[in-house]
């Protein structure tokens, strides 16, 4: 890289000072545009090699962003499908006689195929998003309804975890447009990070409330080690990590937060950060009220008619 810069600093600095020379002495109007065209080839040099230089660092950062996913995602598949074998061939080898010790067996296998389900099934949600494949069916719904089978479901992962979770959601708030399974997955992402990141006794806040008159927020609030301010503007990107050496130690493929957020703009929506460390962070998703969503529809369609 340093070789490429030298290679192309020293003609463009020669031409350069050429050109500001040429135009310093001018004498007549050819030597005034030799020189701005000398200037100007310069000025272009200098952005383009620039701007590759720049594709290039940018290339090099995603292709190890990329190795160290499929490094994460082996490790996160090898887990549990170990697990799933070792428990397997005590089962088949009839090591374990007792009832008890063989419904705990068998315990751990239901968990781990289902922790592999969820992993998967990530991985194929990001790849329809990437493919353009992903749609969502939008319907009128109350945050409450959309929240409630969500929270239950990650109920047990919550009590597994040691976690607290509280939800603060009126039924009187407005419905919103949304795709409940889609809605939910994003959710889920959120609640599982809380989760992941809460600390040893994680306390997990579940909220919704009207933003205005057209727009709602459900947030879900962590009381953990919280993300650095450099690190908020990235924390959607895929791949992303805040702390990789934390983020190896309670596991994940970096994409939850992105998928998170791709619904969410799905639904016209947003997602938003708040979040200082030592403190906690809180993720709120704002999405438009059923009303809103429908008068933004008809006013877009009949712009695109006019």
């Amino acid at each position: 890289m340093v070789g490429l810069w030298f290679l192309v600093a020293i003609p463009t600095v020669l031409i350069l000072t050429c050109g500001i020379l040429i135009l310093v002495y001018q004498q007549t109007v050819f030597d005034v545009i030799i020189g701005l065209s000398l200037v100007i080839f310069c000025g272009a040099l200098g952005a383009g090699v620039a701007l590759v230089v720049i594709g290039i660092r940018i290339d090099r950062r995603l292709s190890a962003l990329q190795m160290d996913f499929v490094s994460k995602v082996s490790h996160e598949l090898k887990t549990p499908l170990t697990s799933i074998r070792l428990f397997v061939e005590t089962l088949k080898l009839g090591r374990v006689k007792e009832p008890e010790k063989i419904d705990a067996c068998l315990d751990v296998i239901a968990k781990e195929t289902d922790r592999l389900s969820v992993l998967i099934s990530r991985l194929l949600s990001w790849g329809a998003m990437e493919a353009g494949a992903f749609e969502v069916a939008l319907l009128p719904h109350k945050p409450i309804e959309l929240v409630h089978p969500v929270v239950e479901a990650f109920r047990p992962q919550a009590e597994h975890g040691k976690a607290i979770i509280s939800v603060d959601v009126p039924d009187a708030i407005a419905e919103v447009s949304a795709d409940s399974t889609a809605f939910g997955d994003a959710l889920m992402n959120l609640l599982t990070n809380a989760l992941r990141y809460g600390g040893e006794a994680p306390q997990i806040e579940v909220s919704a409330r009207m933003r205005g008159e057209t727009e709602v927020e459900i947030a879900v609030r962590d009381h953990g080690i919280g993300i650095a301010r450099e690190h908020q503007l990235r924390i959607f990107d895929r791949f992303y990590r805040a702390d990789e050496r934390y983020s190896r130690a309670v596991g994940g493929t970096g994409l939850g937060l992105a998928i998170a957020r791709h619904i969410v703009l799905a639904h016209r929506g947003n997602i938003e950060l708040t979040s200082k460390p030592g403190e906690g962070s809180t993720f709120t998703i704002v999405l438009p009220t059923a009303t809103a969503f429908a008068e933004r529809a008809v006013l877009t369609k009949a712009r695109a008619v006019t």
